[in-house]
């Protein structure tokens, strides 16, 4: 009778054990890889120039399939002038189907302002977890983004005002040469 009287206490002690472990991987720390970085080269614009920045959202998780709302704004706090940002694509949610291994490259188009400046202004794109609202679900990547009031040379710079220089010296010379060498053959 004695080893009854241990053996319903034990039984129920092993199942709770057993109940538990089934249970235990829902509450386990969920450790995802989310990463969302710039892919653009192109950060400075002319005044009214549109062009597309261009984003890299990776995420990984081992049995928790994700979607992610994806946004693109000005930073808070910088010098916006009149910064259009467009339509992110692809449309949310990204992916379209949730997925456990995402990664995919994220489109924002861009209108600079049409006066120019040369602060530096921050465009934010930001990802949010449509499934688990913890802070380490979610990511922000900015790309500071420069307005020049002309393109930066892609070779030799050019100087408008340097060939007329060039002109308004040569011409004098050249036909002070002529009078000068005027009787002597060549």
């Amino acid at each position: 009778m004695s080893s009854r009287k241990y053996a319903i206490p034990a039984l129920l002690l092993l199942s709770t054990l057993v109940g538990l472990g089934a249970v235990a991987p829902v509450f386990a720390w969920n450790n995802c890889s989310l990463t969302l970085t710039s892919t653009s080269s192109a950060l400075q614009f002319t005044p009214g120039e549109q062009t597309t920045l261009t984003f890299l959202l990776t995420y990984s998780d081992v049995g928790y399939p994700s979607t992610f709302t994806v946004t693109a704004s000005v930073a808070p706090g910088s010098p916006s002038g009149t910064w259009v940002i467009g339509t992110v694509t692809p449309s949310n949610p990204v992916p379209a189907t949730a997925s456990a291994s995402i990664s995919q490259t994220i489109s924002v188009p861009v209108t600079a302002p049409t006066t120019p400046t040369t602060s530096t202004t921050t465009i934010t794109v930001s990802a949010v977890n449509n499934y688990d609202s913890g802070s380490k679900c979610s990511v922000n990547a900015g790309a500071g983004v420069v307005l020049h009031s002309f393109p930066p040379p892609s070779g030799v710079p050019m100087f408008p005002l340097g060939m007329g220089l060039l002109m308004v010296l040569a011409i004098p010379a050249l036909l002070l040469a002529k009078r000068k060498f005027a009787g002597t053959p060549l």
